[in-house]
This record gives structure tokens, sequence and C-alpha cells, in this order.
């Protein structure tokens, strides 16, 4: 089971351009990503950040490649962040992915989507992770405006 996928320069580059909107991402190198379309990127520091997708969170994380990988292998990151339970469940459902796909949410959990199987799909990373960068700017920007008046 694979739960890290490494993607080219220029799928990343198509993927994160609208995520843009999220600093610091341009300042970061993508370095690898989830089978969920989730990305780890890497500063000038040395130090690796997670883009969460679903959450729409850029958060440093990680001081050291060592201290991602140490985090990496640990059940709890696995579970929280490479979602290790949902793909072994996917897998069971026979949702095969093919190179350069992702598990994609047919209705994304930031607009009311469950996070369960029955709402996965294959999906190509670079479509996928773009459109979910578009939906999370458009909720977030409408979370700024405040509640729509009656």
């Amino acid at each position: 089971m694979d739960l890290i996928l490494q993607f080219t320069p220029d799928e990343y580059g198509a993927a994160l351009a609208d995520w843009a909107w999220l600093e610091p991402l341009g300042e970061l190198a993508p370095a690898f990503a989830t089978v969920f379309g989730d990305v780890f990127l890497r500063d000038r520091e040395g130090g690796y950040w997670f883009l969460d997708t679903l959450e729409a969170t850029l958060e440093r994380r990680w001081d050291s490649v060592d201290q991602l990988q140490e985090a990496i292998n640990t059940r709890e990151v696995q579970e929280t962040l490479l979602w290790v339970g949902l793909v072994e469940r996917a897998e069971q459902a026979g949702i095969v992915l093919d190179p350069g796909q992702i598990y994609g949410f047919r209705i994304p959990p930031v607009v009311g989507g469950a996070v369960e199987v029955e709402n996965l799909q294959p999906a190509e990373f670079v479509i996928a992770t773009a459109v979910l960068g578009q939906i999370a700017k458009q909720v977030m920007e409408l979370r700024r405006q405040g509640p729509v008046a009656d």
C-alpha cells in the first residue's frame, strides 16, 4: 500500500498554483504528496511544512527531514496525516489508483462531504488538488465575509 506519492515539478506547479493564496506556499518546494493530495513542502532552512488540502491549512510541523521521517513512521501520523485506515478501506472496496492519481472526494469535506470510502474516487492529482485549492479559497473568502443575511 502506497501512502506517499512523487510527482514532477511541473505537476506540483500546476496542482499548487490554485493554492498560491495560502502563504507562504510560494516560498516552499514540494517534497512529496499523500495519496489524498496533501503535500509536504520544504523551506529554505530545511524545515518541512504540511499542506492539508481538506482543511485548507499550511503549517510548518518539522524542523528537519529527520524529524519528518521519524513522525511519518509513527502510527499517529499515519492515521492523522496519511489516513492509512481510510486507504486500507478504499483498497478493500476495490478503489484502485493508476499512476498520477490520488483518492479524491466526490464531495469535498470543506463543503460538507463525508470522509468515508463511499465518497472516494480515483482522481488526477493535478486536477483534484487544483480544484480543491479553488474551492478552499472561495470558502475562506465566504467565511471572512461573515454570515449571509436572510
